[in-house]
């Protein structure tokens, strides 16, 4: 009876940093977005070291509540508080959304050895392949794959790393299992690969992935003059580009409905010509 009097005080206690917290999880459950970083910013104050603090009020970035800069500055006093591997990631993320290719590939490289974890590979592998080290993130995405061998994002980036190397038959091996996959990924697998996004655009998020994986194939096929398969990927990539016009918030498709029609258009006419 007294360890529940004890727990009880521990979250009803108006000034318990536990309370504020467990606010801040309230709050942002019910997507009240705003309340929930200033629940969040009260255990700040209160505790600076309260386990993971930094890293809450620094996720919401991807709403546009704080800064880039600041959100960084977050991610890395929980770094020097804790070593928190997740710290590094999103710092990770946060330097690679600023174009700051190296410090992303360190942090993404710190983790990955503070933590056995197949996200941390594929941003590393994404850090690399911006910076065109494509053997280093072929090897760090073939990592992930280890752990997660069915992983979407582990297959699609494999299947682009083929792609940039001229490699078209793997590429097309690849991203035919990516697209496979990606009939089946759902909102919450989009989620959990991309924490450093806005929740509210994880559906369009997950239709825009699985449109790349089938526009990569498309420029697979069209690179090996398989013009008909690649029309067939086209147009499927055109029809989830419909679905992904039916959401406001979240991140689109790379290329553009004019320039898939224009391609189609041109394989169409050597095809007729052939």
């Amino acid at each position: 009876m007294a360890k529940t009097i004890a727990l009880g005080a521990k979250f009803t206690n108006p000034g318990s940093t536990n309370l504020h917290f467990f606010l801040g999880k309230h709050f942002k459950n019910l997507s009240e977005y705003g309340q929930s970083l200033d629940e969040f910013k009260r255990v700040q104050a209160k505790d600076p070291y309260y386990p993971k603090i930094h890293i809450e009020i620094g996720r919401f970035v991807s709403l546009g509540l704080i800064a880039r800069a600041e959100a960084i500055e977050y991610f890395t006093k929980e770094i020097e508080i804790s070593n928190d591997p997740y710290a590094y990631h999103m710092r990770g993320l946060m330097y690679g959304v600023g174009g700051e290719w190296e410090k992303a590939e360190e942090d993404f490289k710190t983790e990955t050895s503070l933590v056995r974890s197949w996200a941390a590979y594929i941003d590393l592998g994404w850090a690399l392949l911006a910076q065109e080290k494509l053997d280093e993130a072929e090897a760090a995405v073939e990592k992930a794959l280890e752990i997660d061998n069915n992983s979407f994002w582990g297959l699609s980036g494999l299947g682009v790393i083929a792609l940039k190397k001229g490699d078209f038959s793997k590429a097309i091996a690849l991203l035919g299992k990516a697209v496979e996959r990606g009939n089946a990924l759902v909102e919450a697998d989009y989620w959990l690969a991309y924490p450093g996004n806005d929740p509210r655009g994880a559906k369009k998020g997950a239709l825009a992935m699985r449109a790349g994986a089938h526009f990569n194939l498309a420029l697979s096929y069209e690179k090996t003059g398989r013009h008909k398969e690649a029309i067939l990927q086209y147009n499927e990539y055109l029809r989830l580009l419909d679905q992904v016009a039916e959401y406001d918030i979240g991140p689109n498709p790379p290329v553009s409905r004019k320039e898939v029609e224009q391609r189609i258009f041109q394989l169409a006419s050597k095809k007729e010509n052939e």
